[in-house]
């Protein structure tokens, strides 16, 4: 027969266990924009400057939330920050902007971390940052791009379609002569490139035009290499036909 005291402590050891199984399944509930604004926001105003909150809420509405905002911390992945970067150059965001982006879903997982509310790896290490540049440079506007993508069309097809997949990926030469058709999955319309040099790999959605060449290529595809150069073996450098 159990006392009385055994059974106070018995019935607080499940009380005790009954909390923290709630508290472990309301961590396991939380989305990146319930603890961004619940959280993470507070302390931010506490700790920096009215510009610098007001330029990362701004950013967090406008690009992280639309693709993050709904998933659990646990389950941000580097897929969703290489599609808010897509975003943001879809909407002509400079690079110093995406890195302002990423660095705040960065810090908003980190302040997660110390909160002891996530305690998984930071998808922000996984995700290759642009490289900031702060000369004024001339981009080509659509037309003109279009207008280039048609020339080299003209001249070569390989070479158009290497340039069609870079301008809408930001796939550098080596990632691309590198892409292996193991790597490009067109049922979910991404597509993994591995920077050879450093060993790492990154995500990219895929634009309608380039599903549609991949899926024309594929259908014809006669090496595992996306883009083989000559003799089906891996390009080393791009054609010359762009100085002619």
């Amino acid at each position: 027969t159990q006392t009385l005291a055994e059974k106070r402590e018995i019935a607080q050891e499940k009380r005790e266990k009954n909390r923290q199984r709630k508290e472990h399944e309301e961590k396991e509930k939380l989305t990146f924009e319930k603890f961004y604004a619940e959280s993470y926001s507070p302390q931010n105003k506490l700790n920096k400057s009215s510009k610098s909150v007001v330029r990362e809420d701004q950013l967090s509405k406008t690009f992280i939330f639309p693709v993050v905002g709904n998933v659990t911390l646990k389950n941000v992945s580097a897929v969703e920050l290489e599609k808010i970067k897509e975003i943001m150059f879809a909407d002509e965001q400079s690079a110093r902007s995406v890195r302002y982006a990423l660095a705040v879903v960065r810090q908003v997982l980190n302040y997660a971390r110390s909160c002891k509310v996530f305690a998984g790896e930071n998808p922000v290490s996984h995700v290759k940052m642009p490289m900031a540049d702060n000369e004024r440079k001339r981009f080509l506007k659509r037309h003109e791009a279009d207008a280039l993508l048609e020339k080299l069309k003209e001249k070569s097809v390989h070479l158009y379609e290497i340039s069609l997949f870079s301008l809408k990926t930001g796939a550098r030469a080596n990632e691309i002569f590198s892409l292996q058709w193991k790597d490009v999955d067109l049922e979910n319309e991404t597509i993994v490139l591995w920077d050879t040099k450093n060993k790492n790999s990154r995500y990219v959605f895929m634009t309608s035009s380039i599903k549609n060449m991949l899926r024309d290529k594929f259908e014809t595809k006669n090496s595992e290499l996306v883009f083989p150069g000559r003799q089906n073996i891996k390009s080393t450098q791009v054609s010359k036909t762009f100085e002619k």
